[in-house]
Formats: C-alpha cells, sequence, structure tokens
C-alpha cells in the first residue's frame, strides 16, 4: 500500500511539473514570436530559401520547422500519463483513448518533423559547389518539407491527433473528476480552437492572418489549462503524500 502511494505521488509531481515546463515552453515561444526578426512571416517558402535560414541562423530555422512543438510534445507525455492515472477511474475509456491518441499523434509528430534531417542537408548544400548535388539537395529537402513543415499536410496528422487527445482528456474532466468542470471547459474549448486552427492553417489558401487570430484565444485557453492541470496535480501528490 505504501509502495502504491509512493508511486501515485511521483506520477502525479512529475505530471504537475512537466505541466509547467510545458506552459514555460509555450509562453517562450510566445515571446519569441514578438522579437524582431523572428515572427511567423520569418518561414521561408521554398528549400532554397530554408537553405539560406539554416546557413544565416540554424536556431531560427529549427523553431520555424516546429523543433521547439516537437520538444514540448516529447517532454508532456509524462503529464498525459498523470492525467491518465488521475482520470482512469471516472473516464477509463476517455482517458485511455485520449493518452493513446496524445502518445500516437506525439510519435508521428516526432517521426515527421524534418529539422533536424533540414539541419544537415544545409550544411551540405553550403559545402557543396556542385551544380547536380545542390539540385539532388534541393529535391531531398523539398520532399522533407512537404511531409514535416509546418502547416503541411505532412505535418497535419501529428498536430491533429495531439490536439484530439488533449481534447479526449479535457472531455474526461467533466465528468466528475478531480480536476472539475472549469478545467474541463477550459481545456475542451481551447483543444477544439486549436484542432480548427490547425485544419484552417493547413489547408485554407485565405488570409494567414486571419488565421492566427483564430489561434490566439486557443492558445491562451490552453496555456490557462496548462496551469490549472499542473496546479492540481501537484495538490492531489500531497494528498497521497498525507496518506488521502
Amino acid at each position: 500500500m505504501m509502495q502504491a502511494r509512493s508511486e501515485w505521488k511521483l506520477l502525479y509531481t512529475v505530471g504537475g511539473l512537466v505541466a509547467f515546463v510545458a506552459l514555460g515552453g509555450m509562453l517562450f515561444d510566445i515571446v519569441l514570436a514578438t522579437i524582431p526578426g523572428w515572427g511567423t512571416d520569418t518561414v521561408p517558402a521554398d528549400a532554397v530559401g530554408w537553405f539560406s535560414q539554416f546557413a544565416s541562423n540554424p536556431l531560427l530555422a529549427m523553431r520555424n520547422l516546429d523543433l521547439l512543438n516537437v520538444t514540448l510534445s516529447v517532454v508532456s507525455i509524462p503529464l498525459y500519463v498523470a492525467l491518465f492515472g488521475a482520470l482512469g477511474r471516472t473516464s477509463p475509456g476517455l482517458a485511455t483513448l485520449g493518452l493513446v491518441t496524445v502518445a500516437l499523434g506525439t510519435a508521428i509528430f516526432v517521426s515527421a518533423n524534418a529539422s533536424l534531417s533540414m539541419l544537415g542537408l544545409s550544411e551540405r548544400y553550403a559545402a557543396s559547389t556542385d551544380p547536380a548535388t545542390r539540385a539532388a539537395l534541393i529535391a531531398a529537402a523539398e520532399s522533407l518539407l512537404a511531409r514535416g513543415a509546418h502547416g503541411s499536410a505532412g505535418a497535419f496528422p501529428g498536430f491533429l491527433l495531439s490536439a484530439s487527445g488533449t481534447l479526449l482528456m479535457a472531455l474526461a474532466m467533466l465528468r466528475r473528476s478531480a480536476f472539475g468542470p472549469r478545467s474541463g471547459w477550459v481545456g475542451t474549448a481551447g483543444a477544439s480552437i486549436m484542432l480548427a486552427y490547425t485544419v484552417a492553417y493547413t489547408f485554407s489558401s485565405g488570409d494567414g492572418t486571419l488565421v492566427m487570430a483564430v489561434a490566439v484565444p486557443g492558445g491562451l485557453l490552453m496555456i490557462a489549462w496548462y496551469a490549472m492541470v499542473g496546479a492540481r496535480l501537484l495538490r492531489m501528490a500531497r494528498t497521497v503524500d498525507a496518506g488521502a
């Protein structure tokens, strides 16, 4: 019994801390986007533009290719494991499906991400003076970007599944869980908006400014949700430690 309590305490503590790490990463990304030269308007339009950006500012290029988002997705897995443990008694079906969906989305997101592969190609492109070699590298880069660039159809499944898993966890919170309906509604609204943004950003050919405006309230709601969930998990860890 004491070992089981210790394991629950560790699970909730790690999950709560990870929630705040993810929250910090989201805020860091927002701050980066406000710095001149780091906004969304810096995303190159083609492979040659990406090679140029990698040569001049590799950190910006990798951030524009979602390396930060990929890192946060991987880091957040313990959070969803903790949520599964906390929600499994009241909503076992939704909690299980949410965890599996998030894990699958993260795996697809990581495997499709082009940032590190593009870094290697860009170094080879910069070192080469042979036109045929450069043309082959450009073709390889275009293939990578088609399946892993931000907003590409190839990256869409990872984003879609990750946001869907979060939505399922938020819905599970609405069923008399320890997190309360407020956390459930905030997460449901935020994840739903981010799902709509993902679809619009990937497939819309309209005004990109309008699409980004849709993402703002969703992002703010998700920031609030991570804070609420992280705080609640840490409180649950203290309750376990008290022997409740």
